[in-house]
């Protein structure tokens, strides 16, 4: 086992995304509810981004990573798709010491996003410790199709 299963408090805390594609787009939506102050770092975004951005939902810069993007940050993804920006995230944050993810390259993450079901204030976490994603997010909905009639007593 190398990560540490854990409930991380990110309300108004900086979360930096460098990314603006999909993989991006998926952290943003999946971090707003949690209320965290989130920045996207990218020359382009998705449609969805984009009017996430419009809606002040997330800070947008429109440009190139450079490693003060992440001055303190408390959470950064690396979520584009070139291995060399998401590595100079990875160092950046190392060098910073703050907390970095890069999506998709488990031996570049101080920690990882485990499958989560969230019913009625109930929090059900599913993790591979990174090894088989997939997997987790398989045992997620069988989890969530199993216990179906449950959830609708809570």
């Amino acid at each position: 086992m190398r990560f540490y299963p854990i409930g991380l408090d990110i309300k108004n805390k900086k979360v930096v995304i460098v990314g603006g594609g999909k993989i991006a787009e998926r952290k943003a939506r999946n971090l707003l509810p949690y209320k965290s102050d989130i920045s996207l770092v990218s020359p382009d975004l998705t449609d969805e981004l984009q009017k996430l951005a419009e809606r002040k939902k997330i800070s947008y810069f429109k440009k190139k990573y450079s490693s003060t993007d992440i001055k303190n940050a408390f959470l950064v993804f690396a979520a584009t798709n070139d291995g060399t920006v998401n590595r100079k995230v990875f160092n950046d944050a190392k060098k910073q010491n703050v907390l970095v993810n890069v999506c998709d390259k488990t031996e570049l993450c101080d920690f990882i996003i485990p499958a989560v079901i969230k019913k009625n204030g109930l929090v059900i976490t599913v993790s591979s410790d990174g090894k088989n994603p997939k997997l987790s997010r398989r045992f997620k909905e069988v989890i969530e199709n199993e216990f179906a009639n449950l959830w609708n007593k809570l």
